[in-house]
């Protein structure tokens, strides 16, 4: 009777006709899709590598007693020590992340990660912190600040509800160092926020990674 009452038909009119007027399709088909997608989705967050890609919604399955909360804190610069800020952005539809190195408040050393097309600027923040935590880990710098203005990626990590294989990745890695994570106000005049940000201007240079 719905869609009689959507299409205003004649309750003498064929359910097959109703459909096609209403645009609403079968409720059996419906179903089926439904449950194809659920099963594509379910395969999706299996795949580590999907179609090609780093599959940034792998999952991955931790028992409740195991999970990681890794907090964070507001920008507090002395301009000493060991301070990597990073960086993610979309700029003509081309994705990257970058990360640089200040030590003593002098910029050392720098790094532009071109990633495919498809991704998000949310998944280049990500990529930017994964692949700046493993710089500090093979330079073993110790003591280091790891430093973002993106926000959403800080409180992704802190949370204990977080299943993505990559974010859990960074959530073991931080554990076991002395890396603190910290938030800056984007475009407020930090010198190694702008830095990291300037390096993405430099995207169409890359080769996808």
């Amino acid at each position: 009777m719905p869609l009689i009452a959507i299409t205003k038909c004649y309750t003498t009119v064929s359910n097959e006709a109703l459909q096609v007027l209403s645009g609403c399709a079968p409720l059996d088909l419906k179903i089926e899709l439904e449950i194809e997608v659920a099963k594509q989705i379910k395969i999706i967050k299996k795949e580590e590598i999907y179609k090609g890609f780093q599959n940034f919604d792998c999952e991955e399955l931790m028992k409740p007693w195991d999970t990681i909360s890794i907090g964070w804190i507001y920008f507090e610069s002395s301009g000493a020590g060991h301070e990597i800020y990073t960086d993610g952005s979309k700029i003509n539809n081309q994705v990257g992340a970058s990360y640089v190195h200040y030590y003593n408040g002098t910029e050392t050393d720098s790094c532009l990660i071109r990633l495919g097309n498809q991704n998000t600027v949310f998944m280049a923040e990500v990529m930017a912190i994964s692949r700046a935590i493993d710089y500090c880990i093979d330079k073993n710098i110790r003591n280091s600040k790891v430093i973002t203005d993106s926000r959403s990626t800080l409180m992704t990590i802190e949370s204990t509800e977080e299943k993505r294989r990559i974010i859990i990745e960074i959530k073991k890695k931080l554990k076991l160092t002395k890396i603190q994570l910290q938030w800056v106000r984007a475009h407020n005049g930090t010198v190694g926020n702008e830095r990291a940000n300037v390096h993405l201007l430099s995207l169409p240079q890359v080769k996808i990674k």
